[in-house]
C-alpha cells in the first residue's frame, strides 16, 4: 500500500502517521473481495484516492462535515453528515446500505464524535 502514497499523499503515509503498514496487514490477504469501504473523515481526499487504487473492485465512500463531492468518481461516492449527530450518520449509512466491508473511522477525535 505504501507505493500509493506518492500519487495520493495522504497523512496515513510513511511521512506521517504511517498507519498504511498496519493496513496494509490487514487489508492485503481481503483486497480483492472487499465491496464496499466507508472512511469517516476525508479532509483533502487522499485515502479515499488512495483505497480506491488499493481496493480495485471497492465502491469507496466517504462522509465528512464539509461536502467533499468534488473527489466523488465512478467508485467514490461521498456525503455530508456529522458523525457527532447519530441520527445524520445513520441517515448517511441508511441512504448508501448498510452492508460495509470495512469501516475507517478518521473523522474528529472527542468523544462525541467517537
Amino acid at each position: 500500500m505504501s507505493q500509493l502514497c506518492a500519487p495520493h499523499p495522504t497523512d496515513k503515509c510513511a511521512d506521517h502517521h504511517n498507519y498504511v503498514e498496519v493496513y496494509d496487514v490487514y487489508f492485503q490477504p481481503k483486497r480483492q473481495q472487499v465491496k464496499r469501504l466507508l472512511e469517516i473523515g476525508v479532509l483533502r481526499g487522499h485515502s479515499l484516492r488512495l483505497r480506491e487504487a488499493y481496493f480495485p473492485t471497492a465502491l469507496i465512500y466517504g462522509v465528512d462535515i464539509e461536502d467533499a463531492s468534488a473527489h466523488d468518481t465512478d467508485r467514490i461516492k461521498t456525503g455530508v453528515a456529522d458523525q457527532a449527530s447519530r441520527k445524520k450518520l445513520e441517515a448517511f449509512v441508511e441512504s448508501h446500505g448498510v452492508n460495509f466491508d470495512i469501516i475507517l473511522d478518521d473523522g474528529g477525535h472527542t468523544m462525541e464524535q467517537q
